[in-house]
């Protein structure tokens, strides 16, 4: 009696655009705010649950996309609330018209998800499993556009403190995002009294838990590194120089105690003008021994940029691995010549001069080497690309290392997301990594993704660190994004199935 009434009051519920769009965005704010970077941000699968019930419950594509822009809007709202945040205090009001035009973009690009998992399905039930395969995809879209890559909001970083996360060893994020998505997709199913979902899923998750729980430990870190966070105001280094020279700063702070100790600045702590010198500027800054540093010119007023991660012994210059992926309206402007009308006015209000954008950085990347120790190291926005970290192990990279400068969030959740993020790679890759950030996340993530050391935000100091070196590669690392296949054979499944099935809901 009691299932009955159950199946009566959901199916009783008034299928109306209105209400769901309602239902919708309290599911995505919700969404949004249980998926930021906590210990219980595996929850956002249940508001995630009902995001992908509201939509499949919908007569038509046009209402179902229109509800799920509405879902998307409250996720991507919340998820991405830091970056007018962040970017206001330095900029002004201004940024709160400009940002949040992304929050609508990206939920438009879901929206248009909802409507073709809705034209390919005959069913509710086959749409409900179409929208969830279709959003995996749409990830893996957003981190292969190119120069609009834009690779935030994957659902697989939600369970970055389970068991469940040492999945991404065999199969990257995207196995992550794949699972939260049918689990999902299977309590949408549970809640209509559809239960062999529910139950095929609840096993594949109880075999991610032994598989999470059973992995052998790393090597025990048995190296040195000193990880130097200068804490340079991004904003103030741009407007004005300041009283120390940033070269002052980052070699008052490199004193190692141990020999051998490899010293690591984050991103664009140098110029190249310091390189050419051998590391030593005016201030007569001494030859440092084994040092890793994010090095910049910003010599051409941003007209021309370097971006990399250089290799020094001793003062001299072994080798330099450039940026891979420029941050979309940050490092590059699309179109940034023939759309200059636009650009110039809205640079000049925030102060940077009409010049401002017109970036062209060189790509070299390569494994850089330090006395037999191969180093694989990216910048910042690098982080966030699975097949960044990855090239690098297949390259020979026995340790990571992340140079970042994440001094533009402030002390807004986008830091942690970064950082969340760059904890992903170091399971994904079966590897050590070593995060220095100008401002911080300055941090030692072993390869289960265990953060063993991490330094204070916002503070000039210096991390004694301790590293180990890997060999071994994992699955992920030789067969790389295989999820994205399966999905799409899913996919295809889920569509051929609907159409010999007819609605209970």
């Amino acid at each position: 009696m009691q299932s009955n009434d159950l199946a009566f009051s959901w199916r009783s519920v008034p299928k109306t655009t209105a209400y769901s769009a309602r239902m919708a965005i309290v599911a995505g704010v919700l969404t949004g705010l249980l998926h930021l970077p906590s210990v219980v941000a595996w929850l956002s699968v249940l508001p995630l649950a009902a995001m992908l019930y509201l939509v499949a419950r919908e007569p038509s594509a046009k209402s179902a996309a229109r509800v799920g822009f509405f879902a998307w809007l409250g996720f991507w709202s919340v998820h991405l609330f830091w970056l007018p945040q962040s970017f206001s205090e330095s900029f002004g009001w201004f940024v709160w018209l400009i940002m949040p035009l992304l929050w609508v973009a990206e939920a438009i690009l879901n929206a248009a998800v909802i409507w073709v998992a809705h034209r390919l399905t005959s069913t509710k039930f086959g749409t409900l499993w179409m929208a969830a395969f279709l959003t995996l995809l749409l990830e893996y879209i957003r981190a292969n556009m190119g120069a609009l890559s834009f690779p935030w909001g994957f659902f697989g970083y939600a369970l970055i403190d389970t068991p469940l996360a040492q999945l991404a060893s065999l199969g990257g994020v995207y196995f992550l995002s794949l699972l939260m998505l049918i689990f999902a997709a299977s309590l949408a199913s549970a809640a209509l009294l559809e239960w062999r979902w529910f139950a095929i899923s609840g096993g594949l998750v109880l075999l991610g838990l032994v598989f999470g729980l059973t992995r052998p430990m790393p090597n025990s870190p048995n190296r040195d590194a000193l990880l130097v966070q200068g804490n340079i105001d991004p904003f103030g280094r741009l407007a004005r120089p300041s009283g120390k020279s940033d070269l002052e700063i980052f070699t008052d702070l490199s004193k190692p105690k141990k020999p051998n100790t490899v010293i690591v600045y984050p991103e664009a702590a140098l110029g190249l003008n310091q390189l050419a010198n051998n590391i030593q500027g005016s201030s007569g800054a001494p030859k440092l021994g084994r040092l890793i540093a994010g090095v910049a010119d910003y010599s051409q007023g941003f007209d021309k940029r370097v971006n990399a991660v250089a290799a020094i012994k001793d003062g001299a210059l072994l080798g330099t691995s450039t940026k891979q992926h420029l941050v979309p309206f940050g490092e590059f402007y699309p179109l940034r010549r023939e759309l200059a009308f636009i650009y110039n006015p809205i640079f000049s209000i925030f102060g940077l001069g009409a010049g401002f954008g017109g970036m062209d950085l060189i790509y070299q990347t390569k494994t850089l080497e330090l006395d037999g120790e191969r180093f694989g190291t990216y910048v910042c926005y690098d982080s966030v690309f699975p097949d960044v970290a990855r090239d690098r192990v297949l390259d020979g990279a026995q340790v990571l290392v992340n140079v970042s400068n994440d001094g533009w969030f402030g002390r807004t959740w986008g830091i942690e997301q970064h950082f969340m993020m760059g904890r992903m790679r170091a399971i994904e890759a079966g590897r050590y990594v070593l995060r220095v950030g100008n401002t911080g996340i300055t941090a030692v993530i072993n390869p289960l993704g265990q953060v063993l050391q991490r330094a204070p935000i916002q503070q000039p100091l210096a991390l004694e660190a301790r590293y180990a070196l890997e060999k071994t590669q994992t699955l992920y690392v030789r067969f790389g994004d295989w999820v994205v296949l399966l999905t799409v054979f899913l996919a295809i499944l889920a569509t051929a199935t609907s159409r010999t099935m007819t609605d209970t809901w």
